[in-house]
């Protein structure tokens, strides 16, 4: 069997309606591996017994940002992970970023694979 894989996709946040700029800033953004995948949403369950998911956002840019475009902060250019972490005042963008990351590499059904092309 021959099948084709996709490794990235680049994605403009809308965080601060950056995807009405001219130059928006862009996170190209990494499918991860099984391994990869493992962790990035946390399961407990609550007095009921209802699950409650908690999603890890930093740990998906880690393991999913592979580079940031356009990004300028104080005149310096933010184009890695690493550095855009020790920025103040994004928490809402690590949150859409995390959530992209994360449902981009959801598990799916054995129904929703199988009417996917």
């Amino acid at each position: 069997m021959k099948f084709t894989i996709a490794r990235e996709e680049e994605y403009i946040p809308k965080w601060r309606d950056n995807d009405k700029e001219d130059e928006p800033i862009m996170f190209v953004l990494r499918h991860l591996n099984s391994v990869e995948r493992e962790g990035l949403l946390n399961i407990s369950f609550d007095e009921d017994g209802k699950p409650r998911f908690k999603a890890d956002n930093i740990r998906a840019l880690r393991v999913g940002v592979k580079r940031i475009d356009n990004m300028i902060v104080n005149g310096q250019t933010i184009s890695k992970v690493t550095e855009y972490l020790d920025l103040p005042g994004v928490h809402e963008l690590t949150m859409e970023i995390g959530s992209k990351i994360i449902s981009m590499n959801a598990i799916r059904s054995e129904e929703e694979a199988k009417n996917s092309p």
